[in-house]
């Protein structure tokens, strides 16, 4: 497990480096929502509604937790991550929607 954190603690600091963190997160965001869309939208029993509400469900939760993550790291919650990775779950389903 400590390995992961140190893994991680070297990948989040070289992502928080670049300046347009907030658009990392978008896109991380946006790609993260059309795969499981298109993923959940080839299985048996999900419709397109399914896989879209799968889709924003679990992509929002891991932005969730990336920031609680990065808030045990840091001590700040920055809502603006949140708020790029939200608008990045609702490019995603446009996309799949399309």
């Amino acid at each position: 497990m400590k390995k992961i954190v140190e893994l991680y603690d070297r990948l989040a600091i070289w992502l928080c480096s670049w300046r347009a963190n907030r658009w990392l997160h978008f896109i991380a965001a946006e790609i993260l929502c059309f795969a499981i869309c298109a993923l959940c939208g080839g299985l048996p029993g999900y419709g397109r509604g399914g896989a879209i509400a799968m889709g924003a469900g679990f992509t929002f939760l891991i932005c969730l937790t990336k920031e609680i993550v990065d808030t045990d790291r840091t001590g700040a919650f920055d809502v603006l991550n949140l708020l790029f990775g939200f608008f990045g779950v609702l490019s995603g389903i446009i996309l799949y929607a399309l």
